[in-house]
């Protein structure tokens, strides 16, 4: 069973989807992880990718980041995106 949060979590995601006009998404987690009925075409991302863009200051920063060092304590680790085309 789906706790209260992450449901409130889902309701948001899903109105916000309908308010940017993504026809064809469904999310069906918060977190992302497959589930056969989490949907989106590639004109949703495309759409998605418009908005973050126009709204989010630093999100091309983000999607633009190879890697970033994270300070940990006294441990420091190098975070690498798995899916980076380093060709």
């Amino acid at each position: 069973m789906k706790s209260e949060t992450s449901r409130r979590i889902m309701d948001a995601a899903r109105a916000k989807a309908k308010e940017i006009g993504l026809a064809d998404t469904h999310f069906m987690n918060p977190h992302g992880l497959d589930d056969p009925a989490h949907l989106s075409s590639a004109a949703d991302l495309a759409a998605l990718a418009r908005y973050a863009l126009r709204s989010e200051p630093l999100f091309d920063d983000y999607v633009d980041t190879a890697h970033h060092t994270v300070l940990a304590g006294a441990k420091i680790e190098l975070l690498i995106p798995p899916n980076w085309d380093w060709d």
